[in-house]
């Protein structure tokens, strides 16, 4: 899997943050509520773009990690409803991956993002949170015809150009 590389400007986010810790199987089943409960309330959101995010702020493999399902804003003003935060993500580079199909198979995509950030030769993740991008593409969590892109934080390594 060869992923597209990008620099991503300033993003603003607004949405519902909650701690979750990986699954002894590799899994975080609490993620898929949280989205429920978001998307109950995403119409609460004013001035929003019709993408959403789900931003992972830490290392899942590391411990108990904040993870924020938000709405993409078409701005940075708006209010913010009870219970959500606004969320800014810095501009950064990235090296985005689609991952098409159900949500079941997501392992299999992260295990082809952790093999090319091993043997691609020219970057190495960043100190940056990675993020999913969920638009038009996205029909539901069980879905083969769903895709949505992961948005992986990289650096260049020392010593190369782009």
């Amino acid at each position: 899997m060869k992923p597209a590389l990008q620099h991503q400007s300033t993003i603003y986010v607004i949405g519902i943050r909650e701690e979750h810790v990986m699954s002894e199987e590799g899994g975080i089943p609490t993620i898929l509520s949280q989205w429920g409960r978001f998307m109950a309330r995403v119409h609460e959101i004013p001035n929003r773009d019709e993408a959403t995010l789900g931003i992972c702020l830490g290392m899942p493999q590391e411990g108990p990690f904040d993870y924020v399902t938000g709405a993409v804003l078409r701005n940075s003003k708006a209010s913010i409803p009870l219970g959500m935060e606004l969320v800014r993500l810095e501009p950064a580079e990235y090296a985005v991956f689609t991952h098409q199909g159900p949500i079941a198979a997501l392992h299999e995509t992260y295990i082809a993002i952790e093999q090319w950030l091993k043997e691609n030769g020219g970057y190495r993740r960043a100190a940056a949170p990675e993020f999913e991008l969920y638009d038009h593409r996205y029909i539901s969590p069980d879905s083969p015809d769903s895709a949505f892109d992961i948005y992986v934080p990289v650096a260049q390594l020392e010593g190369l150009e782009a």
